[in-house]
């Protein structure tokens, strides 16, 4: 797929039960930190809600609402840098080509020098040649600082699952070669993807076409799912590959349980935000229906890095309606609510964000 900041006073309502409930210091000084090159923390309940979310699961969808926003990826990094701290994980996984992503994992794994080159920062989203975006550049830096020094098997590796690296310019097409891959496994599983594309192009497939292109993505992880047999992956996607209820998309694979329990956060942006072109599509309620609910100060909507806002939909898959004579569910439940609750059913909690700003890009050196 391809959003106005949160309220002063919504800011400031943070710590209590309000609009973004949650602790985490000053918003000023974690903002200038991030702008210097910092990964945010989380802290307080949405930590919390990040740290449930990823129990016991084998993946955690995490997913951004439109490509190259920076509020979504921010968000990603500190939810990473969590995970990292206070999980076992094993991979990191992206909607990118994954014959150019293992330039991101050498450098992951501590090849070339200190600086990320450009190719190994294009890996993480290998969608647009020209952006190689700073967020990404952290991810990757951060990746390394984690894996100094340990062993190979508590490494995290990343991996790209596409077999597609744009839209359209793809080698066939006289775009860009990727490098063939050192390792023989991961060139072996290059090689597969090649033919699976091609065949897929002269189908009349394209880019669009989930059946052929999720599948791959699903197949991939498959792959890095038998190279790394315990740990959590943590899968980076744009949230409609994500939501079961698209058909052939990677998340109604998911869905289907083969690799184990997943759980997924969904991601929206502001309604009618004048910076996004694309369609808010089936996610226009649940967008509009958020933003209701922050501008009442409602409780629940926790306040995450790049100024997002998160919300646990788990609750709504019990709610019940009010009673006849009008009384509230039970305690602790929230009333019954159509939106909610058909979210509920594809996704464990949502990332809003009320503003998007575009992603910073790397100039060429």
């Amino acid at each position: 797929m391809d959003a106005r900041p949160v309220s002063a006073p919504a800011e400031r309502r943070g710590a209590g039960e309000g609009i973004l409930s949650g602790r985490g210091g000053s918003p000023a000084r974690a903002a200038a930190a991030v702008a210097d090159g910092g990964l945010p923390a989380l802290a307080g309940p949405v930590a919390e809600l990040v740290d449930e979310l990823a129990a016991g699961a084998r993946v955690l969808g995490w997913s951004e609402g439109v490509h190259l926003r920076r509020e979504y990826l921010v968000a990603r990094n500190a939810v990473l840098r969590h995970l990292l701290g206070h999980h076992r994980v094993a991979a990191v996984a992206a909607e990118s080509h994954f014959g150019r992503s293992r330039a991101a994992d050498a450098y992951a794994l501590g090849a070339g020098p200190e600086e990320p080159p450009r190719a190994a920062v294009g890996g993480v989203w290998s969608w647009a040649q020209s952006a190689a975006l700073a967020d990404n550049r952290a991810l990757l830096r951060l990746l390394r600082r984690h894996n100094a020094g340990r062993a190979p098997a508590e490494r995290v590796r990343f991996y790209g699952l596409e077999m597609y690296g744009s839209g359209a310019a793809e080698p066939a097409d006289g775009g860009p070669v990727a490098e063939e891959p050192a390792d023989p496994g991961d060139a072996r599983h290059a090689a597969w993807l090649r033919r699976r594309l091609a065949e897929h192009r002269a189908a009349g497939g394209d880019h669009r076409d989930l059946a052929g292109r999720d599948a791959a993505q699903y197949a991939t992880l498959c792959e890095v799912a038998r190279r790394h047999p315990e740990g959590l992956i943590l899968l980076f996607e744009q949230v409609e590959h994500l939501d079961p209820r698209v058909p052939h998309a990677l998340g109604a694979r998911l869905a289907r349980g083969g690799l184990g329990v997943c759980r997924t956060v969904g991601a929206v942006w502001r309604d009618g935000d004048p910076s996004v072109a694309y369609p808010l599509g089936r996610y226009r309620d649940l967008s509009r229906r958020i933003a209701e609910r922050a501008a009442a100060g409602g409780p629940g909507l926790l306040a995450a890095p790049g100024g997002t806002a998160l919300l646990d939909l788990r609750p709504w898959r019990t709610a019940r309606p009010a009673s006849p004579d009008g009384r509230a569910p039970g305690t602790g439940e929230p009333p019954r609510d159509a939106v909610f609750a058909d979210a509920a059913a594809a996704f464990d909690a949502v990332l809003y964000a009320p503003s998007l700003t575009p992603a910073a890009r790397i100039a060429p050196s």
